[in-house]
């Protein structure tokens, strides 16, 4: 399997013209950093393709749903020995069931951590969880069953955007854009793009400095710029019509979109 990294670098420049289909050449704009790639030893700790990896101002936070007997490993950032892990998988106290989405504040002190199956968050002291072994989270929000947050971004310690999640039927759910206050528990939708695909998925990401969302979407070769009013801006694709080929984890930075292919 070939992953590749590309990047857009007149993206913003490309989508300011009106234009709402933006044809992007991917060979063109590949950037292969294969052989770039060095391996971490992190010892017997073994990670897999749903592993998320952030960095916090504490550690270097590794996830791993599932793992056994915890999904959520602390990784020194500087020399990336293993320091502790946390969050055991079960249905007791202090346990994860189903391993969601982890987020930090914006002092990098505490972890906030999604149980898809309880529909709720829980919050982790970085350095409680680094000096106590026995450490468990307290509850910090409770969730809409009907309605929440699948994917986020915080946006700062009291608002997040992301993909929400609102089921249709016991194996079907649909997915939209939109704003969850952290306060309130309130879930403001942005407009959906996309009425005629109900099925559509993708990965999102904000650029406050932009003003700009992109949904990268799965198995469709496209990427959609819109504004944080939620107005669309363009849709770039990329020059196979194949659906094998698809877009994932868009992440701002310096001024550009990266994006994996």
């Amino acid at each position: 399997m070939r992953l590749l990294f590309f990047f857009f670098t007149l993206l913003f420049l490309s989508c300011s013209d009106n234009q709402n289909l933006k044809q992007i050449n991917i060979e063109k704009d590949i950037v292969d950093i294969k052989e770039e790639i060095q391996e971490i030893d992190f010892g017997d700790k073994l990670f897999n393709a749903y592993s998320k990896v952030q960095v916090t101002k504490k550690a270097l936070i590794i996830s791993n749903p599932k793992d056994f007997p915890n999904q959520i490993h602390l990784i020194d950032k500087n020399d990336y020995h293993y320091l502790t892990s946390t969050a055991p998988v079960g249905q007791g106290p202090g346990e994860i069931t189903s391993l969601g989405e982890i987020l930090t504040d914006e002092a990098g002190s505490e972890l906030y951590v999604q149980d898809y199956a309880r529909y709720q968050f829980f919050t982790y002291n970085i350095d409680s969880v680094l000096n106590n072994p026995e450490y468990k989270p307290a509850l910090k929000w409770n969730l809409d069953r009907d309605i929440f947050p699948i994917t986020l971004q915080m946006l700062n310690d009291t608002l997040s955007l992301g993909v929400i999640g609102m089921p249709t039927s016991p194996s079907e759910i649909h997915i939209q854009t939109g704003f969850w206050n952290m306060e309130t528990n309130e879930i403001r939708l942005l407009d959906n793009l996309y009425p005629e695909d109900n099925h559509t998925r993708y990965d999102m990401a904000a650029s406050l400095q932009d003003n700009l969302i992109a949904e990268a979407h799965w198995y469709k070769n496209l990427v959609v710029l819109r504004s944080f009013d939620g107005a669309e801006i363009c849709r770039i694709k990329g020059n196979t019509e194949e659906h094998s080929d698809y877009y994932r984890k868009p992440v701002f930075a310096e001024g550009k979109l990266f994006v994996l292919y």
